[in-house]
């Protein structure tokens, strides 16, 4: 029967009875739920006008024939019914139960459910039900063919929901055979469009028994059924009609009377009839056992993998038309009555046993069999048990052999030398039996699977993990690889390769296989090299493809996405970037690399060395530079100040992954312009396995917010086994960010002309570093700002890692410092180390702790340096270290408290003025104590004696101390560690300093106290004397005259460091001077204060190389701009102006600024500006700006850089204090 005509004429029944059916709608009621405790079978009663079941239990007292419309469980409710043993019987023209969508139902036994009604169930199911007992039956049911209802006809149940049936329930629609025009159990929709939510309607069979119906049971539109057990009974059609998905594991199903088939399969579509049946336990009977149902355009998917199967006429009934379309049967396990040999899966065998059945088991010998989709991709298949014996010709229509090196092939190419391929795509599935068997098989030693695509060459190891992979959870699974040529007409070569089980990725790269892949590739002319990358996860991972006889090979130990590149000689880099959702792979120079991917994100890999001068990159996407091992990148900033080589945007990424990297400012070595890093608030650094070098830059890192944004935060920088080194920084190394150190990582910092290390957050872990050398102030600074009231900033140093701050600092500024404006932690680990020296006088040795009270002070590890918080008297702990001998005895050091002092890394860190105590000891010598007071860092030896068996007493103790050279500047000359009372001679010690000589040793600081030697009863330190050498000044300007009347204020301003040539040998002095740039100058004057926040002229923009000095002088009334918005930094400044700052810079400084000239003699005094009148007559008071002419001033005239540093060389030497 088509399933379109009796769709047609049930819903014309439907129509005719509609009518009287709405006539008798009845009065209603709702049932009250029973109680927890009232019983088995007790339970609130139904009656006759029960209509609507609550939450609750509920029981039949007594048989019931319902007369307000069906019994409803709507949603929200969970109810239990218990039948005890009674009937339920419908109202005439409706349902007897209904279970809304989102109604939980439990049906228990025994009793009966009955409908006598045309077109209505005995269970209706939209929500959720499970019938644990009871028979569901149409006792009127008059159904007698497919073609007559008798007017009286329907499914016994209907589900569109979920339903489980266990064991103990009974289904017929009356007598046994009676119902033969609908079927028993409908699961699913009869016309799935009416299905607008497309969810699945889903059903489990665990136990029962069901008899009767066209069908007994019916999976419909949208069904997905499983039974696993139960007895089924047909009379009419079939036991099983399957339309979706159905898994049968168990049951036992007997095709009587006229039943054509025991199962009838179809396949429609791959939307809600997909036609997918899989058998894999149960007994059937029948006439035959497997038919094509009527109205399906094939038998759909059907895999048998067991059970027991009879069929009188047959097995798969193909007679009268009935042939199987574009279907499939694969059967790979169970026992027939006939044979279906033609129905095995590849590597199977239908064979007859003793008791003349047909048993399928796994072949002896491995099988291929291939196919091919619409579009002329190979589909594959191989199994069986692989014995070793294949040759070309086993298995099906592809090939599978064996040669005596251990090479297993797998052939499922189709060319045959004659027709083309047109195919792009090769899927081979693997059965777990040949998975098992080539695995098993010692003398494998690789398989070749070779398509149309391209060949993969598998090795014995990656073969091992596929099938590990796909046996760990079931025995029974495949696996699917997948090659694919995913190129696009003009782009490069793509391959995607995969193997999976089910969902799961088989070639993961967890293993120890690798598997070569092999593709025809026809070189580009002009491109004569290539390279392969995987470009998984936004990463290019170089193959180190080989191009041979035009077969292009690489090999990996993971399946994934390969693209294909071709460059000539002149490429620096390949990169991969995704503009409008396509991702491509191109060659070219980093330049062009980074203009890419900047803005789009994406992957540059190194070809060669990069060299870039005038380098200015901003980042504002996630970007990843991967270098090679011996290639490096040298980057030179431009030479405007504060160019940033790179700036990473807010919620922009910068991974730097094996990249060795130099950046430089521009200009002369100490007068370095532009900074490394700026990493804007959001934004991140990631370095792994790199190692960068930042030198002679302003500022190596900024934290800086967007310009304009307003936004507050910080960046994020991580090092991963890498290391940023740090030399002749202008400025500070950082000002901000959250720093984590993991890895064994390092930060080296040497020379820095403001602070070091600042921060908001510093973490030190795994094994890293951090030394900090030689900083004109803060070694390490942690500012906290960044990170909002309600989190901590800090330092902290993990185990196993160490911080070292070294000559930094000054007496107003401690080498580390916590701030106090929020909650700052400083957190030595045990097994840390914390060390703060200072080896030159001047510098500072204090660490000064957080005082604010969400701080967070925890000192476990070695802490070496003097510790202050707020105005408690300071600890100092210095370095104390043992000497021993034999170098393997165990040393003891006990405070005063009898409690050990652990060591780190053999170093002690212990209070100054406190006395300690220690026992040295080995077995076989003699153990030695001692006690010492602390006064400065010390070494101590101890040798032990042997105790020649004899235990306890004797040995010997050696006190060593150590000489310390302080050169005031001069070259460095190393300590000298010496036993006590030695004397040394200090001739043998000279130092030297560039323009002076050296005048000798003295005891003293003061340099009053000469001497040539020194004994050592304890720590000394000598200091170096030096006399200047006389030198006569030079300049390196060819435009700077030693006849020229500013020859001196040139060679005075440029030996300052005020004012620099406009290039290495041109000063420009009648060149023009601009306003930004005399800012600049009394800003660097001051040492470059710290600024927050820009100033509120808009055409200053933030980051540019004034904008600190404008925003300094702004803050202190220093400049007022040319109007409220407006500063005009470069706009040539007049002598008006420059006398109006210099007067607001005096008094800024606290200098006399009440002296004034009388202007009145210059001719042009009226011309002078309201604003500057008062600051030109105190400028030339000062003679700082003193006339043109004897008789004009020229207010409004530039001021020439001649007249600025002429006016900046008076200013200093008659102002300046």
């Amino acid at each position: 029967m088509k399933k379109r005509l009796l769709s047609m004429f049930l819903c014309l029944c439907m129509l005719l009875t509609m009518v009287p059916a709405a006539l008798a709608a009845g009065t209603t009621g709702t049932a009250a739920p029973a109680t927890e405790d009232e019983g088995e079978t007790s339970g609130n009663q139904i009656t006759a006008s029960t209509t609507t079941l609550t939450t609750g239990n509920y029981v039949l007292e007594s048989d019931v024939t319902l007369t307000s419309g069906a019994l409803k469980v709507e949603a929200n409710n969970e109810v239990t019914l218990n039948l005890n043993g009674k009937k339920l019987t419908n109202q005439a023209g409706a349902n007897t139960i209904e279970v809304a969508a989102g109604g939980t139902l439990t049906i228990e036994g025994p009793g009966t459910v009955d409908n006598v009604s045309h077109q209505k169930a005995a269970v209706n199911n939209s929500g959720t039900v499970v019938l644990n007992g009871g028979t569901y039956t149409r006792s009127q049911e008059k159904g007698t063919s497919e073609e007559d209802s008798g007017s009286n006809s329907y499914y016994t149940i209907l589900n569109h929901g979920t339903m489980t049936i266990n064991e103990g329930v009974t289904v017929n629609q009356g007598e046994n055979g009676a119902g033969k025009f609908s079927s028993l159990i409908e699961n699913g929709w009869y016309n799935g469009n009416n299905n607008t939510g497309g969810e699945l309607s889903v059903m489990t069979i665990n136990g029962g028994t069901f008899s009767g119906g066209l069908n007994t049971i019916k999976n419909d539109d949208y069904g997905e059924l499983t039974i696993k057990g139960g007895t089924f009974s047909s009379y009419a059609q079939a036991c099983l009609l399957n339309w979706n998905v159905a898994t049968v594991e168990g049951g036992t199903f007997e095709g009587k009377d006229s039943t054509n088939a025991t199962i009838l399969n179809g396949y429609i579509n791959d939307t809600m009839d997909k036609g997918q049946l899989t058998i894999q336990k149960g007994t059937f009977t029948g006439p035959y056992i497997l038919e094509q149902m009527g109205g399906g355009s094939s038998i759909g998917s059907v895999v048998i993998k067991g059970g027991s199967f009879t069929g009188s006429s047959g097995i798969v009934n193909q007679e009268q038309g009935q042939d199987l379309g574009n279907g499939t049967i694969e059967i790979s396990g169970g026992t027939f009555s006939h044979d279906v040999g033609e129905f095995c899966a590849t590597g199977y065998a239908c064979a007859k046993d003793s008791d003349n059945k047909y048993v399928v088991n796994v072949a002896d010998g491995a099988q291929v069999s291939t196919d091919k989709d619409e579009s002329g991709n190979v589909i594959a298949t191989v199994d069986g048990n692989y014995s070793g014996g294949e040759t070309p010709e086993s298995g099906g229509n592809g090939s599978i052999s064996t040669d005596n090196s251990g090479k297993v092939t797998i052939d499922v190419s189709s060319d045959d030398g004659g027709e083309t391929t047109t195919g792009t795509a090769a899927e081979i599935t693997v059965g777990s039996n040949a998975l098992t068997s080539i695995n098993k098989n010692e003398k494998v030693k690789e398989v070749e699977l070779k398509t149309d695509v391209g060949t993969l060459t598998i090795s014995d190891a990656a073969w091992n993990d596929m099938t590990a992979k796909a046996t760990e959870v079931d025995k029974t699974a495949s696996v699917v690889i997948k090659l694919e040529d995913k190129s696009k007409e003009g782009s490069n070569p793509v391959y995607e390769v995969t193997a999976t089980v089910g969902e799961e990725n088989a070639f993961d790269g967890s293993g120890d296989g690798a598997v070569t892949i092999s593709v025809p590739y026809t070189a580009d002319g002009g491109k004569g090299n290539v390279k392969v990358y995987c470009t998984d996860n936004g990463k290019m991972e170089d193959m180190n493809a080989a191009l041979s006889d035009g077969i292009l090979s690489w090999t990996t130990s993971h399946f994934s996405t390969f693209e294909v590149v071709a460059y000539d000689g002149t490429a620096e880099v390949t990169y991969q970037t995704t503009k409008d959702g396509t991702t491509s792979v191109s060659s070219g120079s980093f330049s062009d690399a980074l203009t890419a991917v900047a803005s789009n994100g994406g992957t540059i890999t190194l070809l060669k060395d990069v060299t870039a001068t005038n380098f200015n990159t901003t980042i504002s996407k996630n970007v990843t530079i991967q270098g090679k091992e011996g290639l490096k990148i040298n980057l030179t900033t431009g030479s405007t100040s504060r160019n940033k080589a790179f700036t990473v945007s807010k919620d922009a990424k910068l991974t730097l992954d094996g990249v060795t990297m130099m950046i430089s400012g521009s200009g002369e070595e100490g007068q370095g312009i532009g900074d490394g890093f700026d990493v804007q608030y959001g934004g991140a650094l990631e370095l792994n396995n790199s190692n960068v070098t930042l030198s002679n830059l302003e500022a190596a890192t900024i934290s800086a917010k967007p310009q304009n944004s307003g936004e507050v935060g910080t960046g994020i920088f991580t090092l991963n086994h890498s290391t940023i080194t740090a030399t002749g920084i202008r400025g500070n190394f950082s000002n901000g960010g959250v720093w984590t150190l993991d890895s064994e990582s390092a930060i080296e910092i040497d020379d820095c002309d403001a602070h070091g290390f600042s921060a908001d957050r510093i973490e030190v872990k795994g094994n890293s570093n951090i030394n900090v050398d030689n900083t004109a102030y803060r070694g390490i600074s942690i500012n906290s700002t960044g990170l909002g009231e309600d989190t901590n900033g800090g330092l902290i140093i993990e185990a196993g890692s160490a911080v070292s701050v070294t000559n930094c600092g000054d007496k107003e500024h401690p080498a580390v410092f916590m701030t106090n404006d929020h909650a700052a932690n400083l957190i030595v680990n045990e097994g840390a180390i914390l060390n703060v020296s200072a080896t030159e006088e001047g510098k500072s040795n204090t660490i000064s702790l957080s005082t604010n009270n969400g701080s967070q002070d925890t000192l476990n590890g070695a802490v070496i340096g003097t510790v202050t918080k707020g105005e408690e008297s300071p600890t100092t702990y210095y370095e104390i270290t043992f000497n021993v001998t034999p170098s393997d005895a165990n040393i003891v050091v006990k405070g005063s408290d009898g409690k050990a002092v652990s060591a780190v890394n053999g170093k002690y860190a212990l209070e100054k003025d406190k006395t300690y105590t220690y026992e040295v000891s080995k077995s076989g010598y003699r153990t030695q104590t001692g006690t010492f007071t602390v006064t400065e860092a010390e070494t101590i030896s101890v040798t032990l004696s042997s105790s020649g068996g004899g235990g306890g007493g004797g040995g010997s103790v050696t006190t060593k101390y150590t000489l310390s050279f302080d050169t005031n500047g001069g070259s460095a000359i190393a300590k000298v560690t010496k036993e006590k009372g030695t004397t040394v001679d200090l001739g043998q010690y000279v130092p030297t300093r560039e323009g002076y000589t050296f005048a000798g040793w003295y005891s003293d600081e003061a340099l009053t106290q000469k001497v040539t030697s020194v004994k050592l009863n304890g720590n000394t330190t000598v200091y170096a004397k030096w006399t200047e050498n006389a030198v006569t000044p030079t300049l390196p300007f060819t435009d700077v005259k030693s006849g020229d009347w500013f020859y001196e204020a040139v060679q005075y301003v440029y030996d300052k460091g005020m004012m620099t040539g406009v290039s290495a040998d041109r000063f420009a002095p009648a060149s023009t001077t601009t306003r930004g740039m005399i800012v600049t100058i009394l800003y660097r004057l001051e040492n470059e204060p710290a600024v927050s926040g820009g100033s509120a002229f808009t055409d200053v923009e933030s980051g540019a190389w004034y904008a600190d000095a404008v925003a300094w002088a702004a803050a202190n009334d220093i400049v007022n701009g040319t109007s409220a918005t407006t500063f005009a930094p470069n706009s040539p400044i007049t002598r008006e102006q420059m006398a109006a700052i210099l007067y607001r810079y005096a008094a800024y400084k606290g200098y006399d600024v009440s002296q004034k000239a009388d202007l009145s003699g210059y001719t042009d005094a009226a011309s002078i500006s309201g604003y500057a009148k008062d600051a030109l007559a105190w400028a030339n008071a000062q003679k700082l700006i003193t006339g043109v002419t004897d008789t004009t001033l020229n207010p409004q005239g530039s001021a020439t850089r001649a007249q600025v540093a002429t006016i900046l060389m008076r200013l200093c030497e008659t102002v300046v204090k």
